[in-house]
């Protein structure tokens, strides 16, 4: 039994290697940028938020001191030059210290009416407390989000 050729073949030419179509390039393209580090997958961005700890792996410290950002994760090494809390991290601080110190406040006169020393004392001491609180915890999850959803400066596309 003969076999067929196939009819690029006929005349000893070759068959010239198949060129993956645009959506198959397009597919492949994506998967590369769909892979997802399977550590990341089991870190959640809140989670690493509220402790301050790496986006990527949930362990590494955030902070070296203070508000002071590391330059990288001390355990899977990520470099932290992706991230720019920008003054997010203040905006919502201020409108979340502003709302529970002037309720906490609202909340004390009304019920108790103490001295005005007794605001003075309390509040001026719960205030920046809070705030460096609420500074920490906003500003690593914002970095933590940014990182999840690979967020970076816009930029302009170049004019056809």
């Amino acid at each position: 039994m003969a076999s067929k050729a196939h009819p690029a073949a006929i005349g000893g030419m070759a068959r010239p290697p198949r060129q993956p179509t645009a959506m198959a390039t397009c597919l492949q393209h994506h998967a590369g940028a769909l892979a997802v580090d399977q550590e990341a997958l089991h870190t959640s961005a809140w989670a690493a938020g509220l402790k301050a700890r790496c986006p990527r792996c949930g362990q590494g410290a955030l902070f070296r001191t203070g508000l002071v950002l590391r330059s990288s994760c001390a355990r899977c090494n990520l470099s932290y030059a992706f991230a720019d809390a920008g003054d997010g991290p203040a905006v919502f601080g201020i409108l979340i210290l502003g709302i529970l110190v002037l309720g906490g406040a609202l909340l004390l006169e009304f019920k108790f009416a103490p001295p005005v020393w007794v605001h003075i004392g309390l509040w001026g001491l719960v205030t920046p407390l809070l705030a460096f609180f609420l500074l920490r915890v906003l500003k690593a999850l914002l970095i933590a989000l940014q990182y999840q959803h690979k967020a970076e400066e816009g930029r302009l596309a170049p004019p056809d």
